[in-house]
């Protein structure tokens, strides 16, 4: 969690809806002070392949900010 809370750049966290997630994965989002979440829907860890437009799309938003 300390490395987490020392994130201070944008972050952007993309997970698809159907993917594995993490019992704390939450808590460490929030971890970081400017994190920004992105869900991909009908997909689930391999969202780059299944899902490539949206995935670009989140990125895209993301770093035109």
């Amino acid at each position: 969690p300390a490395f987490l809370r020392a994130i201070r750049a944008p972050t952007l966290c993309i997970e698809g809806e159907r993917g594995h997630r993490a019992a704390d994965q939450d808590v460490r989002r929030a971890a970081i002070a400017d994190a920004r979440l992105v869900v991909i829907p009908q997909v689930g860890h391999m969202m780059h392949w299944l899902a490539p437009a949206p995935v670009a799309e989140a990125i895209d938003g993301f770093l035109r900010g």
